[in-house]
C-alpha cells in the first residue's frame, strides 16, 4: 500500500519551513502538514527496519530494498517531539545551519555516503539514520550469502573469476560495515542497537548461519569445519558485549534471536574443537588459511582471548593468526573458554534472563523459547 501511494518517492514530500513572521494560524497549519509528512517518513523507515529484522530472523529475503528508500532524511528527534507549532519553529531555527537543506537529501543518498551526517549537525535524526543504514547493508550481506550458496554448487570450476569477484565483494562489504561502525562509534547519539546490528552483519558476512543451524541439528562436524572460520567468533563475542549494555527488557525479538545465533556460532566452534581434540589456536580446519601455529613454545600457557573484550591487539592475534585461547566472560567476570560448550550456552541463557530482571509474567514467549533451546544445547554438550 505504501508503494502504490508513492510514499517511497522523493516527489511525495514537500519542503516545509516555518517563517519567523508567520501568523499563528498559518504556523499551526504548516506544523500539522509537516508533522503528517514526518510521521509518514518515520513509518517507512520503521517498516524498513522491521522488515529487515524479520527477514534476518527467518533467514528470508527482505520485502523492501534499500534502493527504494528515496524519502528525505528524518528531521531531528527534538523537532519531531515538539509539543506545539511555536516550539517546533523555535527548535527549527536553533538547529538550522546556513546554506544546508537536509530535505534535498534522501535516505538512498545517505546509504551511499554516511559521512554526510557530519555536515547536517542536529537537523536530522542521527540515531534513526544510522540504524536504517545498518539494515541497508544487511540487505547486501543477505545477497552475498545467497550468491555464496549458488557458487558452492557451481559445477563449472573453470570459472574462477566468479570466486574472485565473490571474495572481492566480501572484502568490500567488510570495509563498508567497518566504516559505518566507525561512524556510529564517533556519533555520541548512536544507539547500541546500531552497533549490535553491525556486529551481527559482520558475523553473518563470514559464516553462514543456516549451515551453523544445520550443524546444531546434527548434520555432522565435517560440515561445521568447512563453514566456521575464526573471524565470526570475534563478532559473536562483541554481540554479547553490547547485549550486556542493553536497556532492560530491550533484548527481545530480533535482538534475542541474534544473541542465540551468536551463542550458536561459538557453541559449534567449541563442539568441533572439543570432539576433534584440537586446541583453539591449532584448528586450521576451521580457517580457510594455511595451518598456523598458536604462538609460544609447546606446553607453555597461552593467552586468554576475551571475544567479548575490547583488546583489539589480542583479538587480531586470534582471528588472523590463531593465537591464544578464545572465550567469553560469565556474569561474574570469570573467563570461560569456548571449549566449555555447556558453560557458553549457560552464559547466553543468563544474558537473556538478566535483561528481564523484574518480569512478573516471566520472559516473553520468543525469548523463553530461545532460552529453552539454549538449555537443550547445553545439555547436549558433554564436556564442561
Amino acid at each position: 500500500m505504501l508503494s502504490w501511494s508513492n510514499a517511497f518517492k522523493r516527489s511525495r514530500y514537500k519542503s516545509i519551513a516555518p517563517d519567523l513572521n508567520d501568523p499563528d494560524d498559518e504556523l499551526e497549519a504548516k506544523w500539522r502538514v509537516w508533522a503528517e509528512q514526518e510521521s509518514l517518513k518515520r513509518l517507512i523507515i520503521a517498516f524498513f527496519i522491521f522488515d529487515s529484522q524479520v527477514a534476518i530472523v527467518n533467514m528470508k529475503n527482505a520485502s523492501i530494498s534499500p534502493a527504494q528508500m528515496q524519502i528525505p532524511l528524518p528531521a531531528s528527534q527534538d523537532m519531531w517531539l515538539a509539543p506545539n507549532a511555536h516550539a517546533w519553529r523555535n527548535i527549527y531555527y536553533s538547529v538550522k545551519l546556513p546554506g544546508v537543506n537536509p530535505e534535498s537529501m534522501t535516505m538512498l543518498d545517505f546509504f551511499g555516503n554516511n559521512a554526510m551526517l557530519q555536515q547536517l549537525g542536529n537537523m536530522v535524526d542521527h540515531r534513526l539514520c544510522m540504524l536504517a543504514a545498518c539494515h541497508g547493508l544487511g540487505h547486501e550481506v543477505w545477497n552475498f550469502r545467497q550468491h555464496a550458496r549458488l557458487l558452492a554448487h557451481w559445477k563449472n570450476q573453470g570459472r574462477r573469476d566468479r570466486w574472485l569477484a565473490h571474495q572481492t565483494q566480501q572484502r568490500d562489504l567488510n570495509d563498508d560495515l567497518t566504516t559505518l561502525q566507525t561512524h556510529c562509534e564517533m556519533q555520541m547519539s548512536s544507539s547500541q542497537e546500531a552497533l549490535f546490528t553491525l556486529e551481527l552483519h559482520l558475523m553473518t558476512l563470514h559464516v553462514d548461519l543456516e549451515d551453523v543451524q544445520t550443524f546444531s541439528g546434527k548434520s555432522g562436524e565435517e560440515e561445521a569445519r568447512k563453514v566456521l572460520p575464526r573471524i565470526p567468533l570475534k563478532h559473536a563475542g562483541q554481540i554479547f558485549l553490547i547485549a550486556r549494555a542493553f536497556e532492560k527488557t530491550k533484548l527481545r525479538d530480533f535482538y534475542a534471536v541474534a544473541v542465540y545465533h551468536a551463542a550458536l556460532t561459538m557453541w559449534v566452534y567449541g563442539m568441533v574443537a572439543s570432539s576433534s581434540g584440537l586446541q583453539s589456536g591449532e584448528d586450521a580446519s576451521m580457517n580457510t588459511a594455511s595451518h598456523l601455529p598458536s604462538g609460544g613454545p609447546r606446553g607453555a600457557p597461552r593467552q586468554q582471548i576475551a571475544l567479548d573484550g575490547s583488546d583489539e591487539k589480542s583479538l587480531k592475534g586470534f582471528t588472523l593468526l590463531g593465537q591464544g585461547v578464545p572465550g567469553i566472560h560469565d556474569l561474574n567476570g570469570a573467563f570461560i573458554p569456548l571449549l566449555n560448550c555447556k558453560a557458553i550456552m549457560s552464559i547466553a541463557t543468563a544474558l537473556l534472563h538478566n535483561n528481564f530482571p523484574q518480569s512478573v509474567h516471566g520472559l516473553p514467549a520468543l525469548v523463553a523459547n530461545l532460552a529453552s533451546l539454549l538449555n537443550e544445547l547445553s545439555r547436549l554438550s558433554s564436556r564442561e
